[in-house]
């Protein structure tokens, strides 16, 4: 099914992907251990930094800390310096910084 985030109030359509289709899949989350079997490839965006303690990108900070999804990630955006985003591909034998 396909939901339009711009449209929400609009009822999703079924498609039919054909081969060279391309799945993107947003969240905070998806990099979680029991996840991580599901992608091909994926991408973390490395947050910046904490937030207000309940905040969805604070969580998003406290996962990354604890659970270090950078190392399941085939790529990785890193914002410590947001002005100036880093790709990094990641190296699966290396620890992610």
């Amino acid at each position: 099914m396909v939901l339009d985030p711009r449209n929400p109030d609009e009822e999703p359509q079924l498609i039919e992907p054909s081969d060279t289709s391309i799945l993107i899949v947003s969240g905070p989350f998806l990099h979680r251990p029991e996840l991580t079997s599901l992608w091909d490839a994926s991408l973390l965006v490395h947050p910046a930094g904490g937030g207000d303690a309940t905040s969805v990108a604070s969580k998003a900070w406290e996962f990354y800390v604890e659970q270090s999804p950078a190392q399941q990630a085939r790529w990785v955006v890193d914002l410590s310096d947001p002005q100036r985003p880093h790709l990094l591909v990641v190296d699966p034998e290396e620890p992610v910084v």
